[in-house]
């Protein structure tokens, strides 16, 4: 997975930032679907997550200038790039926004895969910021429909050949249409299922549906962090073709009680970074990249390193990319893969991925924004994180800025050891 990070970028107002956000998406993998610039910036960018397997696009609307001193960003379901309008958006303005500078320079952090964008603000002491990724259901059939179905009772749908596997009669579902006609979302219930056949039946249909629409607990993987408060935007429970903007009770944020009664002392949550406390199954939000941390006293812009493999030791030089240690003896590539952290002298603060290690010099993914020299001090360690509250110090998060997690995996940690759980 493509992960880019840009910490500390110093955006010289809000188009700057907009156009940053753009240009990182795009090399993540991201599409600029439509470019919406004039006087100020606006770009619509597709991706369909890093799974192969995914089928449902998201189109997130980034937009500077639409309201004083705010980057707005929320989703699309369809966005036509030709006539340049979308139909039903996800998320309101009022929340789905980060506090920017129209005026003036400020900071910004980026952090972005194919699966998600999370953005951080800094404006003199006051930092804001929100999260919008793909999340994906432990309990989670989906199908898409062979034919188009009109509104009216009892209306059977056909799916392709093993599609209604999982699903359950009595059960609440979302037809989803994705292409931009009549007929955007709605919540219905199934009523029988003909395995052999591929047909689910439903109880009744207020919307036509063409073909290719999606059936399924949660059709449309996406979501998104209210800026202002501790819930998540997401599309299920709409059901017709205005914008949907109160998604918030069906994703959640994990606290202690949603831990392992046995394992609550001093609990640091990695996955899921969200989950849906709602609806039918559970979801993971963010598994891989974030670092949820319902007990942290952590301040902002600290780093959380996970399994220091070197601790803090001294370069003896630096290059763009690379680090120099020449009391070392390492293995080639033994650190591939690894996070690097500068934790004092020149360049503090730095965190990146080895991409490869020589007997004595590792070499990093993207270059410094400061070179290191003999004044450095340095770790390395598996993962590495920058912590950031949102809204709420009681549910904040790190986002990865160096290594690369095999696995969602949870992490218990003591006063005086660390102990790791697949």
């Amino acid at each position: 997975m493509a992960l880019k990070r840009l910490s500390a970028y110093n955006a010289s107002d809000s188009n700057d930032l907009a156009d940053k956000i753009k240009d990182q998406l795009v090399a993540a993998g991201w599409t600029l679907h439509d470019d919406l610039s004039g006087a100020n910036s606006r770009y619509i960018m597709k991706s369909f997550g890093e799974e192969k397997t995914t089928k449902i696009p998201c189109y997130l609307d980034i937009t500077a200038g639409s309201t004083a001193n705010r980057l707005e960003m929320t989703f699309w379901v369809f966005w036509n790039s030709t006539s340049h309008a979308g139909v039903l958006e996800i998320g309101a303005t009022t929340s789905a926004y980060i506090l920017s500078d129209d005026d003036a320079a400020f900071y910004a952090w980026i952090y972005c895969s194919k699966d998600f964008l999370a953005v951080v603000t800094k404006l003199g002491s006051t930092y804001t910021g929100t999260v919008y990724g793909r999340y994906a259901s432990v309990f989670k059939p989906i199908g898409f429909l062979q034919s188009g179905i009109t509104s009216g009772d009892g209306k059977t749908i056909q799916l392709a050949k093993g599609q209604t596997a999982g699903f359950v009669i009595g059960s609440n579902v979302m037809l989803l249409c994705l292409d931009g006609t009549v007929g955007r979302d709605e919540s219905v219930l199934i009523t029988a299922i003909d395995h052999d056949l591929h047909q689910l039946t439903v109880n009744s249909v207020s919307y036509n549906f063409t073909a290719g629409s999606a059936i399924g607990y949660y059709p449309y993987p996406w979501c998104m962090r209210r800026t202002a408060a501790n819930t998540v935007f997401s599309l299920w429970g709409g059901s017709g073709t205005g914008a949907y903007t109160t998604g918030g009770t069906e994703v959640v944020l994990p606290g202690a009680a949603n831990a392992d009664p046995e394992t609550l002392s001093s609990l640091y949550l990695l996955s899921p970074a969200y989950y849906t406390g709602a609806g039918a199954g559970l979801s993971g939000y963010l598994d891989r990249w974030a670092f949820h941390d319902p007990f942290s006293i952590t301040s902002y812009e600290d780093t959380v390193c996970v399994s220091i493999i070197q601790d803090d030791t001294i370069a003896t030089s630096g290059g763009a990319n690379t680090l120099t240690d020449s009391a070392q003896t390492w293995d080639t590539n033994e650190h591939l893969g690894k996070a690097i952290v500068i934790i004092q002298g020149t360049g503090a603060g730095q965190i990146r991925t080895i991409t490869g290690n020589t007997s004595d010099t590792v070499t990093t993914d993207d270059n410094w924004s400061t070179n290191p020299d003999d004044t450095s001090h340095y770790i390395i360690c598996e993962e590495a994180y920058r912590h950031f509250g949102f809204a709420n110090i009681a549910y904040s998060s790190s986002f990865i800025e160096g290594g690369y997690l095999a696995k969602p995996i949870c992490f218990e940690i003591t006063t005086t050891t660390t102990t790791t759980t697949a």
